[in-house]
């Protein structure tokens, strides 16, 4: 099947193919290969390649361009959700706000968006290039066959009883990344190191919480009564009401959780919470083994996904020309806004006539795929612009430099995110800018 499936994927992202146009003259004339109906007069090759149809559909997404060719309602555009179609119901004659549920809503907002007319693409979702491959087909069978990519085995092995598969089920299916609901199912099983559950399991280590030094630190304490964590559920845009009664216990907690699924925003408001508690972890990771203290408004506007860009403009002695805080209108997934930084910074020194120029970026997967014109599903519109907006340059290259060398831009792009418009500085400088710039000149010449 996935052999097969890599034949049908030929056909539709190489159309001038022989083959693919011999097809298409053939059984599909006048239409998409998704539309074409198996008839009984067809070839076995054809029916065998359209058995493989299914699988593909289940993978395949489309990257929007100019949105023309996109069916809103039937196609699967959507990249955060888990099959790419929308969960709004359809309500015609609405506008976005109106339409769409506000988890739709903020997934489509955060879509990076072609500075010109790109057209709509098709890609592969279970691979980084974007690309099928027999091996990624060959995956997706297996996960389709056992339905929801679940095993009923594992799942009945790992989690006893009705209630409890309720909850791993709620959890499978929340819209979030795997490593937060592995952190989620670790701390409903208690097996989350923290300094109390260390000393029960080896007798060694001091239970006692490191970041406030009053109690054991167990979960609850480090969720809910440590004074880390109570700093940042106060600055939080979240208010559960009754659940204080239940911070003795995660699992009830969580479980008095889950029934606010049914409110409006609910699923919504239970994933920040559950970014929250991850940025909390981190918090006292930071705290613990680094000896950082985290300013509680930041970890909940980590938590939040509130991001914004500092640009930072040197000339080839490394002197200050010029610097902007930008705020991000929706904030994405870090490499996704490393690279719209990168696009933003060509945009400004395309409009201030500068032809020759060195862009740095302290991610170096962005910058990497720059320069091998490599494409990355997240990031593929933006490429595109960024390997466009280089014919404007006489000279140019894209080089990764370490954060320790780049503190400036990453100070400003924490500022930025308090911002409601773009910041820029030109000349007269603040001091506090000027002292990191200098420390990153310094830093450079060691």
């Amino acid at each position: 099947m996935a052999l097969l499936g890599k034949q049908l994927w030929r056909i539709q992202t190489r159309p001038d193919l022989l083959m693919s146009r011999i097809m298409k003259a053939r059984y599909f004339l006048g239409k998409s290969i998704w539309e074409a109906q198996q008839r009984g007069k067809d070839s076995w090759c054809w029916k065998s390649l359209l058995s493989a149809k299914g699988l593909l559909e289940e993978g395949m997404r489309i990257r929007v361009g100019d949105g023309a060719t996109i069916k809103i309602w039937e196609d699967r555009w959507l990249p955060a959700s888990e099959d790419g179609r929308i969960r709004s119901q359809r309500k015609p004659g609405s506008n976005i706000q109106r339409e769409f549920e506000e988890t739709d809503r903020i997934h489509i907002a955060r879509i990076p968006l072609s500075l010109g007319k790109e057209q709509d693409r098709v890609y592969w979702a279970k691979t980084n290039s974007g690309a099928y491959t027999v091996q990624s087909g060959y995956k997706q069978a297996k996960e389709m066959k056992k339905g929801n990519g679940y095993c009923k085995e594992v799942l009945e092995s790992s989690s006893h009883g009705r209630h409890k598969s309720q909850c791993w089920n709620l959890l499978w299916k929340m819209n979030m990344k795997n490593k937060l609901k592995h952190f989620i199912w670790k701390c409903l099983q208690g097996i989350v190191p923290t300094n109390a559950v260390i000393r029960g399991k080896c007798d060694k280590g001091d239970p006692i919480c490191r970041c406030c030094g009053e109690q054991a630190e167990t979960l609850e304490h480090m969720f809910f009564t440590c004074s880390l964590a109570k700093a940042i559920w106060k600055v939080a845009p979240l208010s559960w009401d009754g659940l204080e009664v239940f911070t003795n216990s995660f699992w009830h907690w969580w479980e008095e959780l889950r029934g606010a699924m049914g409110r409006e925003s609910g699923r919504d408001h239970i994933v920040l919470t559950v970014h929250i508690l991850w940025q909390i972890w981190k918090a006292r990771n930071d705290k613990l083994f680094n000896n950082i203290s985290r300013d509680p408004m930041a970890v909940v506007n980590k938590a939040a996904c509130k991001a914004g860009w500092g640009i930072v403009a040197r000339d080839r002695n490394g002197m200050l020309v010029g610097a902007w805080a930008c705020p991000a209108t929706n904030c994405a997934e870090a490499q996704v806004e490393e690279a719209l930084a990168i696009r933003e910074a060509m945009v400004v020194a395309k409009r201030k006539g500068w032809r020759m120029v060195e862009f740095e970026s302290n991610c170096k997967m962005v910058v990497d795929k720059i320069n091998a014109q490599e494409e990355e599903i997240s990031i593929a519109t933006i490429l595109v612009d960024i390997w466009r907006l280089k014919t404007e340059f006489y000279k140019y290259c894209f080089s990764f430099t370490r954060r320790s060398n780049n503190s400036v831009s990453h100070h400003i792009a924490k500022y930025a995110i308090g911002l409601v418009d773009v910041a820029e500085w030109k000349c007269d400088f603040p001091a506090w800018l000027l002292e990191l710039a200098q420390a990153d000149l310094e830093e450079r010449r060691l």
